[in-house]
């Protein structure tokens, strides 16, 4: 769902990041907390609980600009969870757009190295580079 949201917010189409986003707070509230333990259980505790701050407003996204400050929120939980979990089996990369967040920059996932960023969209797409790579 994050991924599909990123490429929506890089199409300048709200509708469907709105869809994900729902989509997104509808799955993680499906998650089942019993597969982690440990160490993992406290990790996936502190990222749930900020992913679900992040997406309580989704269902009432009104624009493109409340659209991407949520992701940029959630960007900096899905990097920092992605590192610890590596939860995919491909590839993910960290891309990074300087201009984004009104110049501090901000940083996105993507299986892709192509750049196509979601913070500006078509403006922008190209805008960003890849700071580092997330491997399984």
């Amino acid at each position: 769902d994050y991924l599909k949201l990123k490429d929506a917010l890089s199409e300048d189409n709200q509708e469907n990041a709105k869809k994900a986003a729902v989509s997104m707070q509808e799955n993680l509230a499906r998650v089942d907390m019993g597969l982690f333990t440990g160490e993992s259980h406290s990790a996936w505790m502190k990222f749930s609980n900020e992913l679900k701050e992040n997406l309580q407003h989704a269902p009432h996204f009104s624009g493109l600009e409340e659209t991407r400050e949520a992701f940029r929120l959630l960007s900096v939980t899905m990097v920092e969870m992605s590192e610890s979990f590596k939860p995919f089996s491909e590839t993910l990369y960290v891309q990074h757009c300087p201009m984004a967040d009104n110049n501090k920059g901000a940083d996105w996932l993507s299986t892709e190295k192509e750049i196509k960023n979601p913070y500006f969209g078509e403006s922008m797409l190209t805008c960003g580079e890849v700071t580092r790579e997330i491997k399984y």
